[in-house]
């Protein structure tokens, strides 16, 4: 269908990407995944440590995770002593590790952006994290020669705090659709901000949960500046097909 972005989590027992393959079942090789899907955007799973973080607690949830990785533990130089990790407390130091074993899953494979999930960038702000969001933005440019990523449930928000911050030209992904469905505060700053600020957005939610057609989803979102990527989920090849057709047709008569 010449699709050849897809964005994916790093989910344990779902959807592990390793040497051997993704999704056994469906007889995929990882170099086949590769060639197919020259543009991975990758998503980081932070679900998956609240809940395990709810389970054990904090300090046993960062060491359980890290841990289970040889690799990762090793190369960081951590040490156990008397059952406690040793580490200094560093959040980011954390945040950089539990980034190294989710990428893991997606070693030999072409990941040109990684996502922090809006669980994270919804509420890091609310505390004035500068630093972690820095942090984050250099670790992933820097150690897996990809750009960061984030989404949003408030872009307004998040958009004028990277800025403010120093994250250059932040490529974004929120719920942007013609309901105003997901679109924190609303839809008139939504449109404000993707007009005047120097970002790259990415819609998401477009169709929201079905309550639009399809087609006057793809002309509002398409009609919005500076939008180059659309994420959307389809129950069929032919859904899919569809979708694609009348994106590619709206953003054609929009250039021509």
């Amino acid at each position: 269908m010449g699709i050849t972005d897809r964005m994916v989590r790093a989910i344990q027992g779902v959807f592990h990407i390793s040497d051997h393959g993704v999704h056994p079942g469906e007889g995929f090789q990882c170099h086949a995944l590769a060639e197919k899907f020259k543009n991975l955007k990758a998503i980081t799973d932070v679900l998956e440590y609240v809940n395990l973080i709810g389970e054990r607690g904090l300090f046993e949830a960062i060491r359980e995770v890290v841990f289970s990785d040889n690799t990762v533990a090793s190369g960081a130089g951590l040490m156990l002593k008397g059952g406690a990790t040793l580490f200094d407390r560093d959040l980011i130091r954390v945040m950089e590790l539990l980034i190294d074993v989710e990428m893991r899953s997606f070693s030999g494979l072409d990941v040109r952006v990684v996502f922090l999930q809006n669980i994270v960038t919804d509420v890091m702000p609310g505390f004035g994290s500068r630093e972690f969001f820095l942090g984050y933005a250099d670790y992933i440019r820097e150690k897996h020669g990809a750009e960061p990523g984030f989404i949003t449930m408030n872009l307004p928000r998040l958009v004028e705090r990277l800025l403010e911050w120093g994250v250059e030209n932040p490529i974004v992904c929120s719920s942007i659709n013609k309901a105003g469905y997901f679109m924190n505060p609303d839809m008139r700053s939504y449109e404000q901000t993707i007009r005047e600020k120097p970002f790259r957005p990415m819609a998401m939610s477009i169709l929201a949960s079905g309550a639009i057609p399809a087609q006057d989803a793809v002309d509002y979102v398409c009609g919005q500046p500076k939008i180059q990527s659309i994420v959307f989920g389809a129950s069929s090849r032919a859904h899919i097909a569809e979708t694609k057709r009348m994106i590619e047709a709206r953003w054609g008569s929009a250039s021509s």
